[in-house]
């Protein structure tokens, strides 16, 4: 299982510093626009332009991967990023915070999209999975960290700043110092902006899985608090149902990823969307029941998170070069949509159907989603291109392979 991770190691390591200073910032600038008396409507307007940019950054990354190469564009992303971090407090506007927080959107996305390419394609197929897992894990507990630094730093001194800053140059030291086990680039051309789209018609069960990530990471999580306290629920067991339900994120992933390196992903991918169906369910119904409850987002937590390391998993199962790189920018667009479109529908369908609107839409969209999977699964001998490496080969474990 080891004996490879400096193949692999590099990319899980960078994304685990860097992971913390992105959970950083996002409330830090919410915070900064409710300091300064904005509305809540600009507030998440422009959480919402951050989506947008992986939107309309995700099509152009294979092109600039193969133009740029993996290292400078991780390292010259975190640079930028350290950057804007620096220079958030040097105008205090609405707009000026937005700016910086596309542009912080950008460069992160294009982190996530080369390390993602890098850890998918330099993992042994027979381990693919466990290996994803493992960085969904670390990633995820990344992610707890960041708002808890922000509670301890607080808003009154240029640490505020200077930290996170900080934080990411520390995080592009793995990606240096292990740049040589980076993927070495190929003489095919790079996939156009148009063939990175066509990955939702030919690989749509991936494609769709990712966008259903999207919409719970950022429109249930993000609102389910508020749906709690809406149904007379106590403001700490409200608070306490997101961090039972980044526990169950973690929780879940190595298992599965040890039986994504041995079953049929397809039917994992189901799996992850019938439970995800099935937990916002449970929730309405175990109002009162603090137990059921905790169960719910645990389960909900670990397989809304699996549906994206599957999608990674099955996505290096199928491709390898260019085409890999196109697949795992379709990847960050699929996110991208699910965060831009879930938080306003999803906050619609709470007003219009209280308090539980929010959880009936939660277990429409995974229900299409698992319909999908189950006529794929039926109809569809395999839901996309015959696989290069399936479950229980290891056709990346030389170094023949992967120069391939």
């Amino acid at each position: 299982m080891w004996e490879g991770a400096t193949r692999w190691g590099p990319p899980i390591a960078t994304m685990a510093v860097v992971s913390v200073a992105v959970a950083y910032a996002s409330p830090m600038f919410a915070l900064l626009i409710e300091r300064a008396g904005y509305s809540g409507g600009a507030n998440g307007l422009s959480a919402s332009l951050t989506a947008l940019m992986m939107i309309l950054a995700a099509p152009v990354l294979p092109g600039l991967l193969a133009r740029v190469g993996l290292i400078p564009l991780v390292l010259g992303a975190g640079v930028l990023a350290a950057v804007m971090m620096l220079v958030v407090p040097v105008i205090e506007a609405l707009w000026w915070w937005t700016f910086l927080r596309m542009g912080l959107g950008l460069v992160v996305v294009g982190m996530f999209f080369a390390t993602e390419y890098w850890l998918v394609e330099t993992s042994p197929g027979a381990r693919r999975g466990r290996i994803v897992a493992i960085y969904s894990v670390v990633v995820s507990g990344s992610y707890a960290l960041g708002p808890l630094a922000l509670e301890r730093v607080g808003f009154e001194t240029y640490l505020t700043y200077a930290l996170p800053a900080a934080v990411i140059l520390a995080g592009m030291a793995p990606i240096w110092f292990g740049r040589q086990n980076a993927p070495k680039p190929r003489e095919e051309p790079a996939a156009t902006p148009a063939e990175t789209l066509g990955y939702f018609r030919s690989d749509p069960l991936i494609m769709w899985g990712v966008v259903l990530f999207g919409m719970i990471e950022f429109g249930a999580m993000g609102l389910l608090s508020v749906w709690a306290l809406r149904s007379g629920l106590a403001e700490s067991l409200a608070l306490g149902l997101l961090a039972w339900m980044a526990l169950g994120s973690m929780l879940f992933q190595y298992p599965l990823g040890w039986a994504a390196d041995r079953y049929d992903r397809r039917r994992l991918l189901a799996l992850a969307g019938g439970v995800s169906m099935v937990a916002p369910l449970i929730l309405m119904a175990g109002v009162g029941l603090e137990a059921a409850l905790i169960a719910a987002v645990v389960l909900w937590g670990g397989m809304a998170v699996s549906l994206y390391s599957l999608a990674l998993t099955e996505l290096g199962a199928r491709y390898d070069g260019p085409r890999l790189a196109a697949g795992t920018a379709a990847v960050v667009l699929a996110y991208g949509f699910g965060a831009f479109i879930a938080p306003a529908s999803f906050g619609w369908a709470m007003d219009l159907v209280p308090p539980d609107g929010l959880l009936w839409a939660a277990a429409l969209v995974a229900l299409l989603y698992t319909l999908l999977a189950l006529i794929r699964i039926a109809l569809v001998p395999r839901s996309g291109p015959e696989e290069k490496d399936p479950p229980g080969t290891d056709s990346l474990d030389n170094d023949a392979q992967i120069r391939r």
